[in-house]
């Protein structure tokens, strides 16, 4: 239902489907309440806080909550319009075939597949890739025969990779959702550039990542290798994923053109359609097959990822709303922001992200709320698209330094570890080395 109506809304315009969008996100917060942790209801308390808060002391009150609403509403349909990918590509041999080729690896060339691999897969799946890719590991590392030494290393390597290749795919790819997010807050962005940006930013930090992996295995291997030998290249299974990227893509591309939208409309569009031909193709044309398997998927799949979604809408709503209790205008002049260099503030908001992070809220809610923050302001104190990507370089860190984000709870829950062990324990000396390389990214950008 809140898949239904956030679209209509988009396409149409009709404030009555953007109540129904906001009424349709309650209702899956009621019916998944019953599973709400620590974190959910934190979330929550934080919400109703700073809505009393804003309601106090702001008499457009109204209009803000609505919009912020509108925000929920949004990443909550977009994180189920992602999974419809993910649900179509678990029935995909193909993409099983490609993955297992990912784990399966010989060590020397792990890193590389496994950050990469991540990295482009996470463009059709997003936290799919890492529900995909993680059990495979599992199961290769089982089948190896490995001492408990050596397979708590290559664990903790694989694993890392992972988590690598995912945080920086945030910093590049059309359909991360921090991205998306910001493209809606801040006018002036071009996508294009902040793409070819941030591929170069996400080279640099594989390299990093990879001088890095080299490292912990000399210190950790000390002179003991894990057996591995790189299966083939699996050219049909990787030819029909790419088939579905460019079918993806074609898609958004139609629809830009043809309504004049954004990508992130194309992007929304795009998701059901693609679920459907692939699943069509999946079962031979075969339509009443089809069918069955995209209403299990609605009525069945879906419902396991209302937590998440539930997640990601507390933290949109709770970006929206702190950004408009923040004096904005006042906060730049008192940090005089329009004379700070570029490359302070653009280094600088990557840590103060990934720092806030370890509030317990998750990275999207400051990268809505910075975003908010910053497209408020007449004028920005720095160009748009570094801008942007500076933030969603904030959403990298903290992917790869908070246990309280997404992706590190996932992985942390799938290998039997503590989330501060996956990213502090394992990433936090990365995380380090990669807030330096950004700003000598950053300076280089800056040069050009």
């Amino acid at each position: 239902m809140v898949l239904a109506c956030v679209l209509a809304w988009r396409f149409t315009g009709l404030e009555m489907l953007r109540f129904a969008s906001v009424a349709a996100m309650g209702g899956v917060m009621v019916f998944t309440a019953r599973n709400f942790g620590i974190r959910e209801w934190y979330l929550a308390g934080l919400s109703a806080l700073l809505t009393l808060i804003l309601m106090a002391t702001t008499e457009t009150f109204v209009g803000t909550i609505l919009i912020a609403l509108d925000q929920a509403a949004f990443l909550m349909a977009f994180i189920f319009l992602l999974a419809l990918l993910h649900q179509a590509a678990v029935t995909s041999k193909a993409i099983a075939e490609f993955g297992l080729y990912l784990t399966q690896q010989r060590p020397g060339r792990r890193f590389l597949s496994l950050f990469w691999g991540t990295n482009v897969m996470a463009v059709l799946f997003n936290l799919g890739a890492v529900n995909l890719l993680t059990p495979l590991v599992q199961r290769g590392l089982a089948a190896r025969g490995l001492s408990e030494a050596l397979r708590d290393i290559s664990e903790r390597r694989q694993i890392s990779a992972i988590l690598r290749g995912f945080a920086w795919n945030a910093v590049w790819t059309p359909t991360a959702i921090a991205p998306l997010a910001l493209l809606e807050l801040i006018d002036g962005i071009d996508r294009q550039i902040w793409t070819m940006l941030g591929l170069v930013i996400a080279a640099v930090m594989f390299l990093a990542g990879w001088v890095e992996d080299r490292w912990t295995a000399r210190r950790l291997l000390d002179g003991r290798a894990a057996p591995g030998q790189s299966p083939e290249f699996p050219v049909a299974a990787f030819l029909g994923f790419m088939g579905v990227v460019v079918s993806l893509f074609a898609i958004i591309w139609a629809v830009v053109v043809v309504t004049g939208d954004t990508l992130v409309a194309g992007l929304m569009l795009a998701c059901p359609v693609i679920m459907a031909l692939w699943i069509l193709v999946q079962v031979r044309g075969a339509p009443a097959e089809a069918l069955q398997r995209s209403r299990a998927i609605l009525t069945v799949r879906l419902p396991d990822m209302a937590l998440v979604a539930a997640t990601l809408a507390f933290s949109g709503y709770l970006g929206r709303v702190a950004a408009e209790l923040t004096p904005a205008a006042a906060l730049v002049e008192a940090l005089n922001l329009h004379n700070v260099p570029d490359l302070a503030i653009l280094g600088a908001l990557p840590v103060l992200i990934a720092a806030l992070s370890f509030l317990g809220v998750s990275p999207i809610m400051l990268a809505v709320f910075f975003g908010s923050l910053f497209g408020s302001l007449p004028v920005l104190p720095v160009d748009a698209t570094l801008l942007a990507l500076s933030i969603s370089s904030g959403w990298s860190l903290a992917m790869l330094l908070s246990p309280y984000a997404t992706v590190v709870m996932i992985l942390a829950q799938q290998v039997g570890r503590r989330g501060l062990q996956v990213a502090m324990g394992w990433n936090g000396m990365f995380a380090i080395v990669c807030a330096v390389l950004l700003v000598l990214c950053y300076a280089a950008m800056l040069k050009m």
